[in-house]
Parts: C-alpha cells; structure tokens; sequence
C-alpha cells in the first residue's frame, strides 16, 4: 500500500459462518421477528451443498388472553404482542397465526440473508407451545 493512495493491498484468505454462528443468528433474528424471548427460540440451519439455507424455527406461539379486548395490549411484558396488535398500535392489523408467521418468514430470511451474505431459501416455523399474553392487572 502506497503512501496516501487509499487503496489497500490484497490479502489471500478466506470468510466463513460456521454452523453454531448462523444458528444463533438465525436463533436471535427469528426472537426479534416474532417479539418472544431469545430463550424461548430454537433454530437448525441446514446448508443445501449450494451455498443456499433452509432454516427452521420452533417457538411459542403468542396469543391474546381469551376475550381480551385488543385495546388492553401492549408492549413492556416478557412476551411483546407488537405482532398481534392492529396498525394503530405497530402491528400489521391481521392478527392470525398465519399471516404473522408468514410475515415473520419473511424477516427472518431478509435479516439472516443480510447479516450472513447467504441465500435463505426457504424458513419453517414449528410453533411448539402456545403462549397466553394475559396483559397487565389494573389494581
């Protein structure tokens, strides 16, 4: 490299992720997308000898305490319901399993794809538990 020119010499080598990095990656970005804890998350991330990731997800599925009004939710717990709340309050307005679990595929391939550099191919959510969102008591 010469004085002042900016320009950096070439270095041989070689990046990887190895396998414990993308799962705790994808462990982490899938907690955030679905707003559960991180601990509550767990993620196998498989190589398809192409370069490409398919990824699966298991994790508690959030639901609203039966009867709930959609007025009473809110961030601050443990378990954040900004997936299942309309547009007034962050959410997308369609609370179903469904449609939050494609939109939280969705993330979680864009995110991993960007933190990484690897194509996700594909991502399976296995919703393992289902979690009740009780709300907070007014006393």
């Amino acid at each position: 490299m010469s004085g002042g020119s900016g320009q950096r010499a070439s270095v041989s080598g070689w990046e990887r992720i190895d396998a414990p990095a993308l799962i705790r990656t994808a462990q982490a970005v899938a907690a955030e997308a679905m707003s559960v804890p991180s601990d509550a998350v767990s993620a196998r991330v498989i190589d398809d000898g192409r370069g490409a990731l398919a990824i699966v997800i298991d994790a508690p599925l959030i639901a609203p305490m039966l009867g709930a009004p959609s007025a009473s939710w809110s961030g601050g717990r443990a378990f954040s319901t900004r997936a299942l709340a309309g547009p007034d309050r962050g959410g997308a307005g369609d609370s179903s399993a469904i449609v939050r679990a494609h939109r939280s595929r969705s993330e979680i391939a864009e995110r991993v794809q960007r933190i990484t550099g690897r194509r996700v191919h594909r991502v399976d959510i296995d919703f393992t538990a289902a979690v009740i969102d009780a709300g907070r008591r007014v006393r």
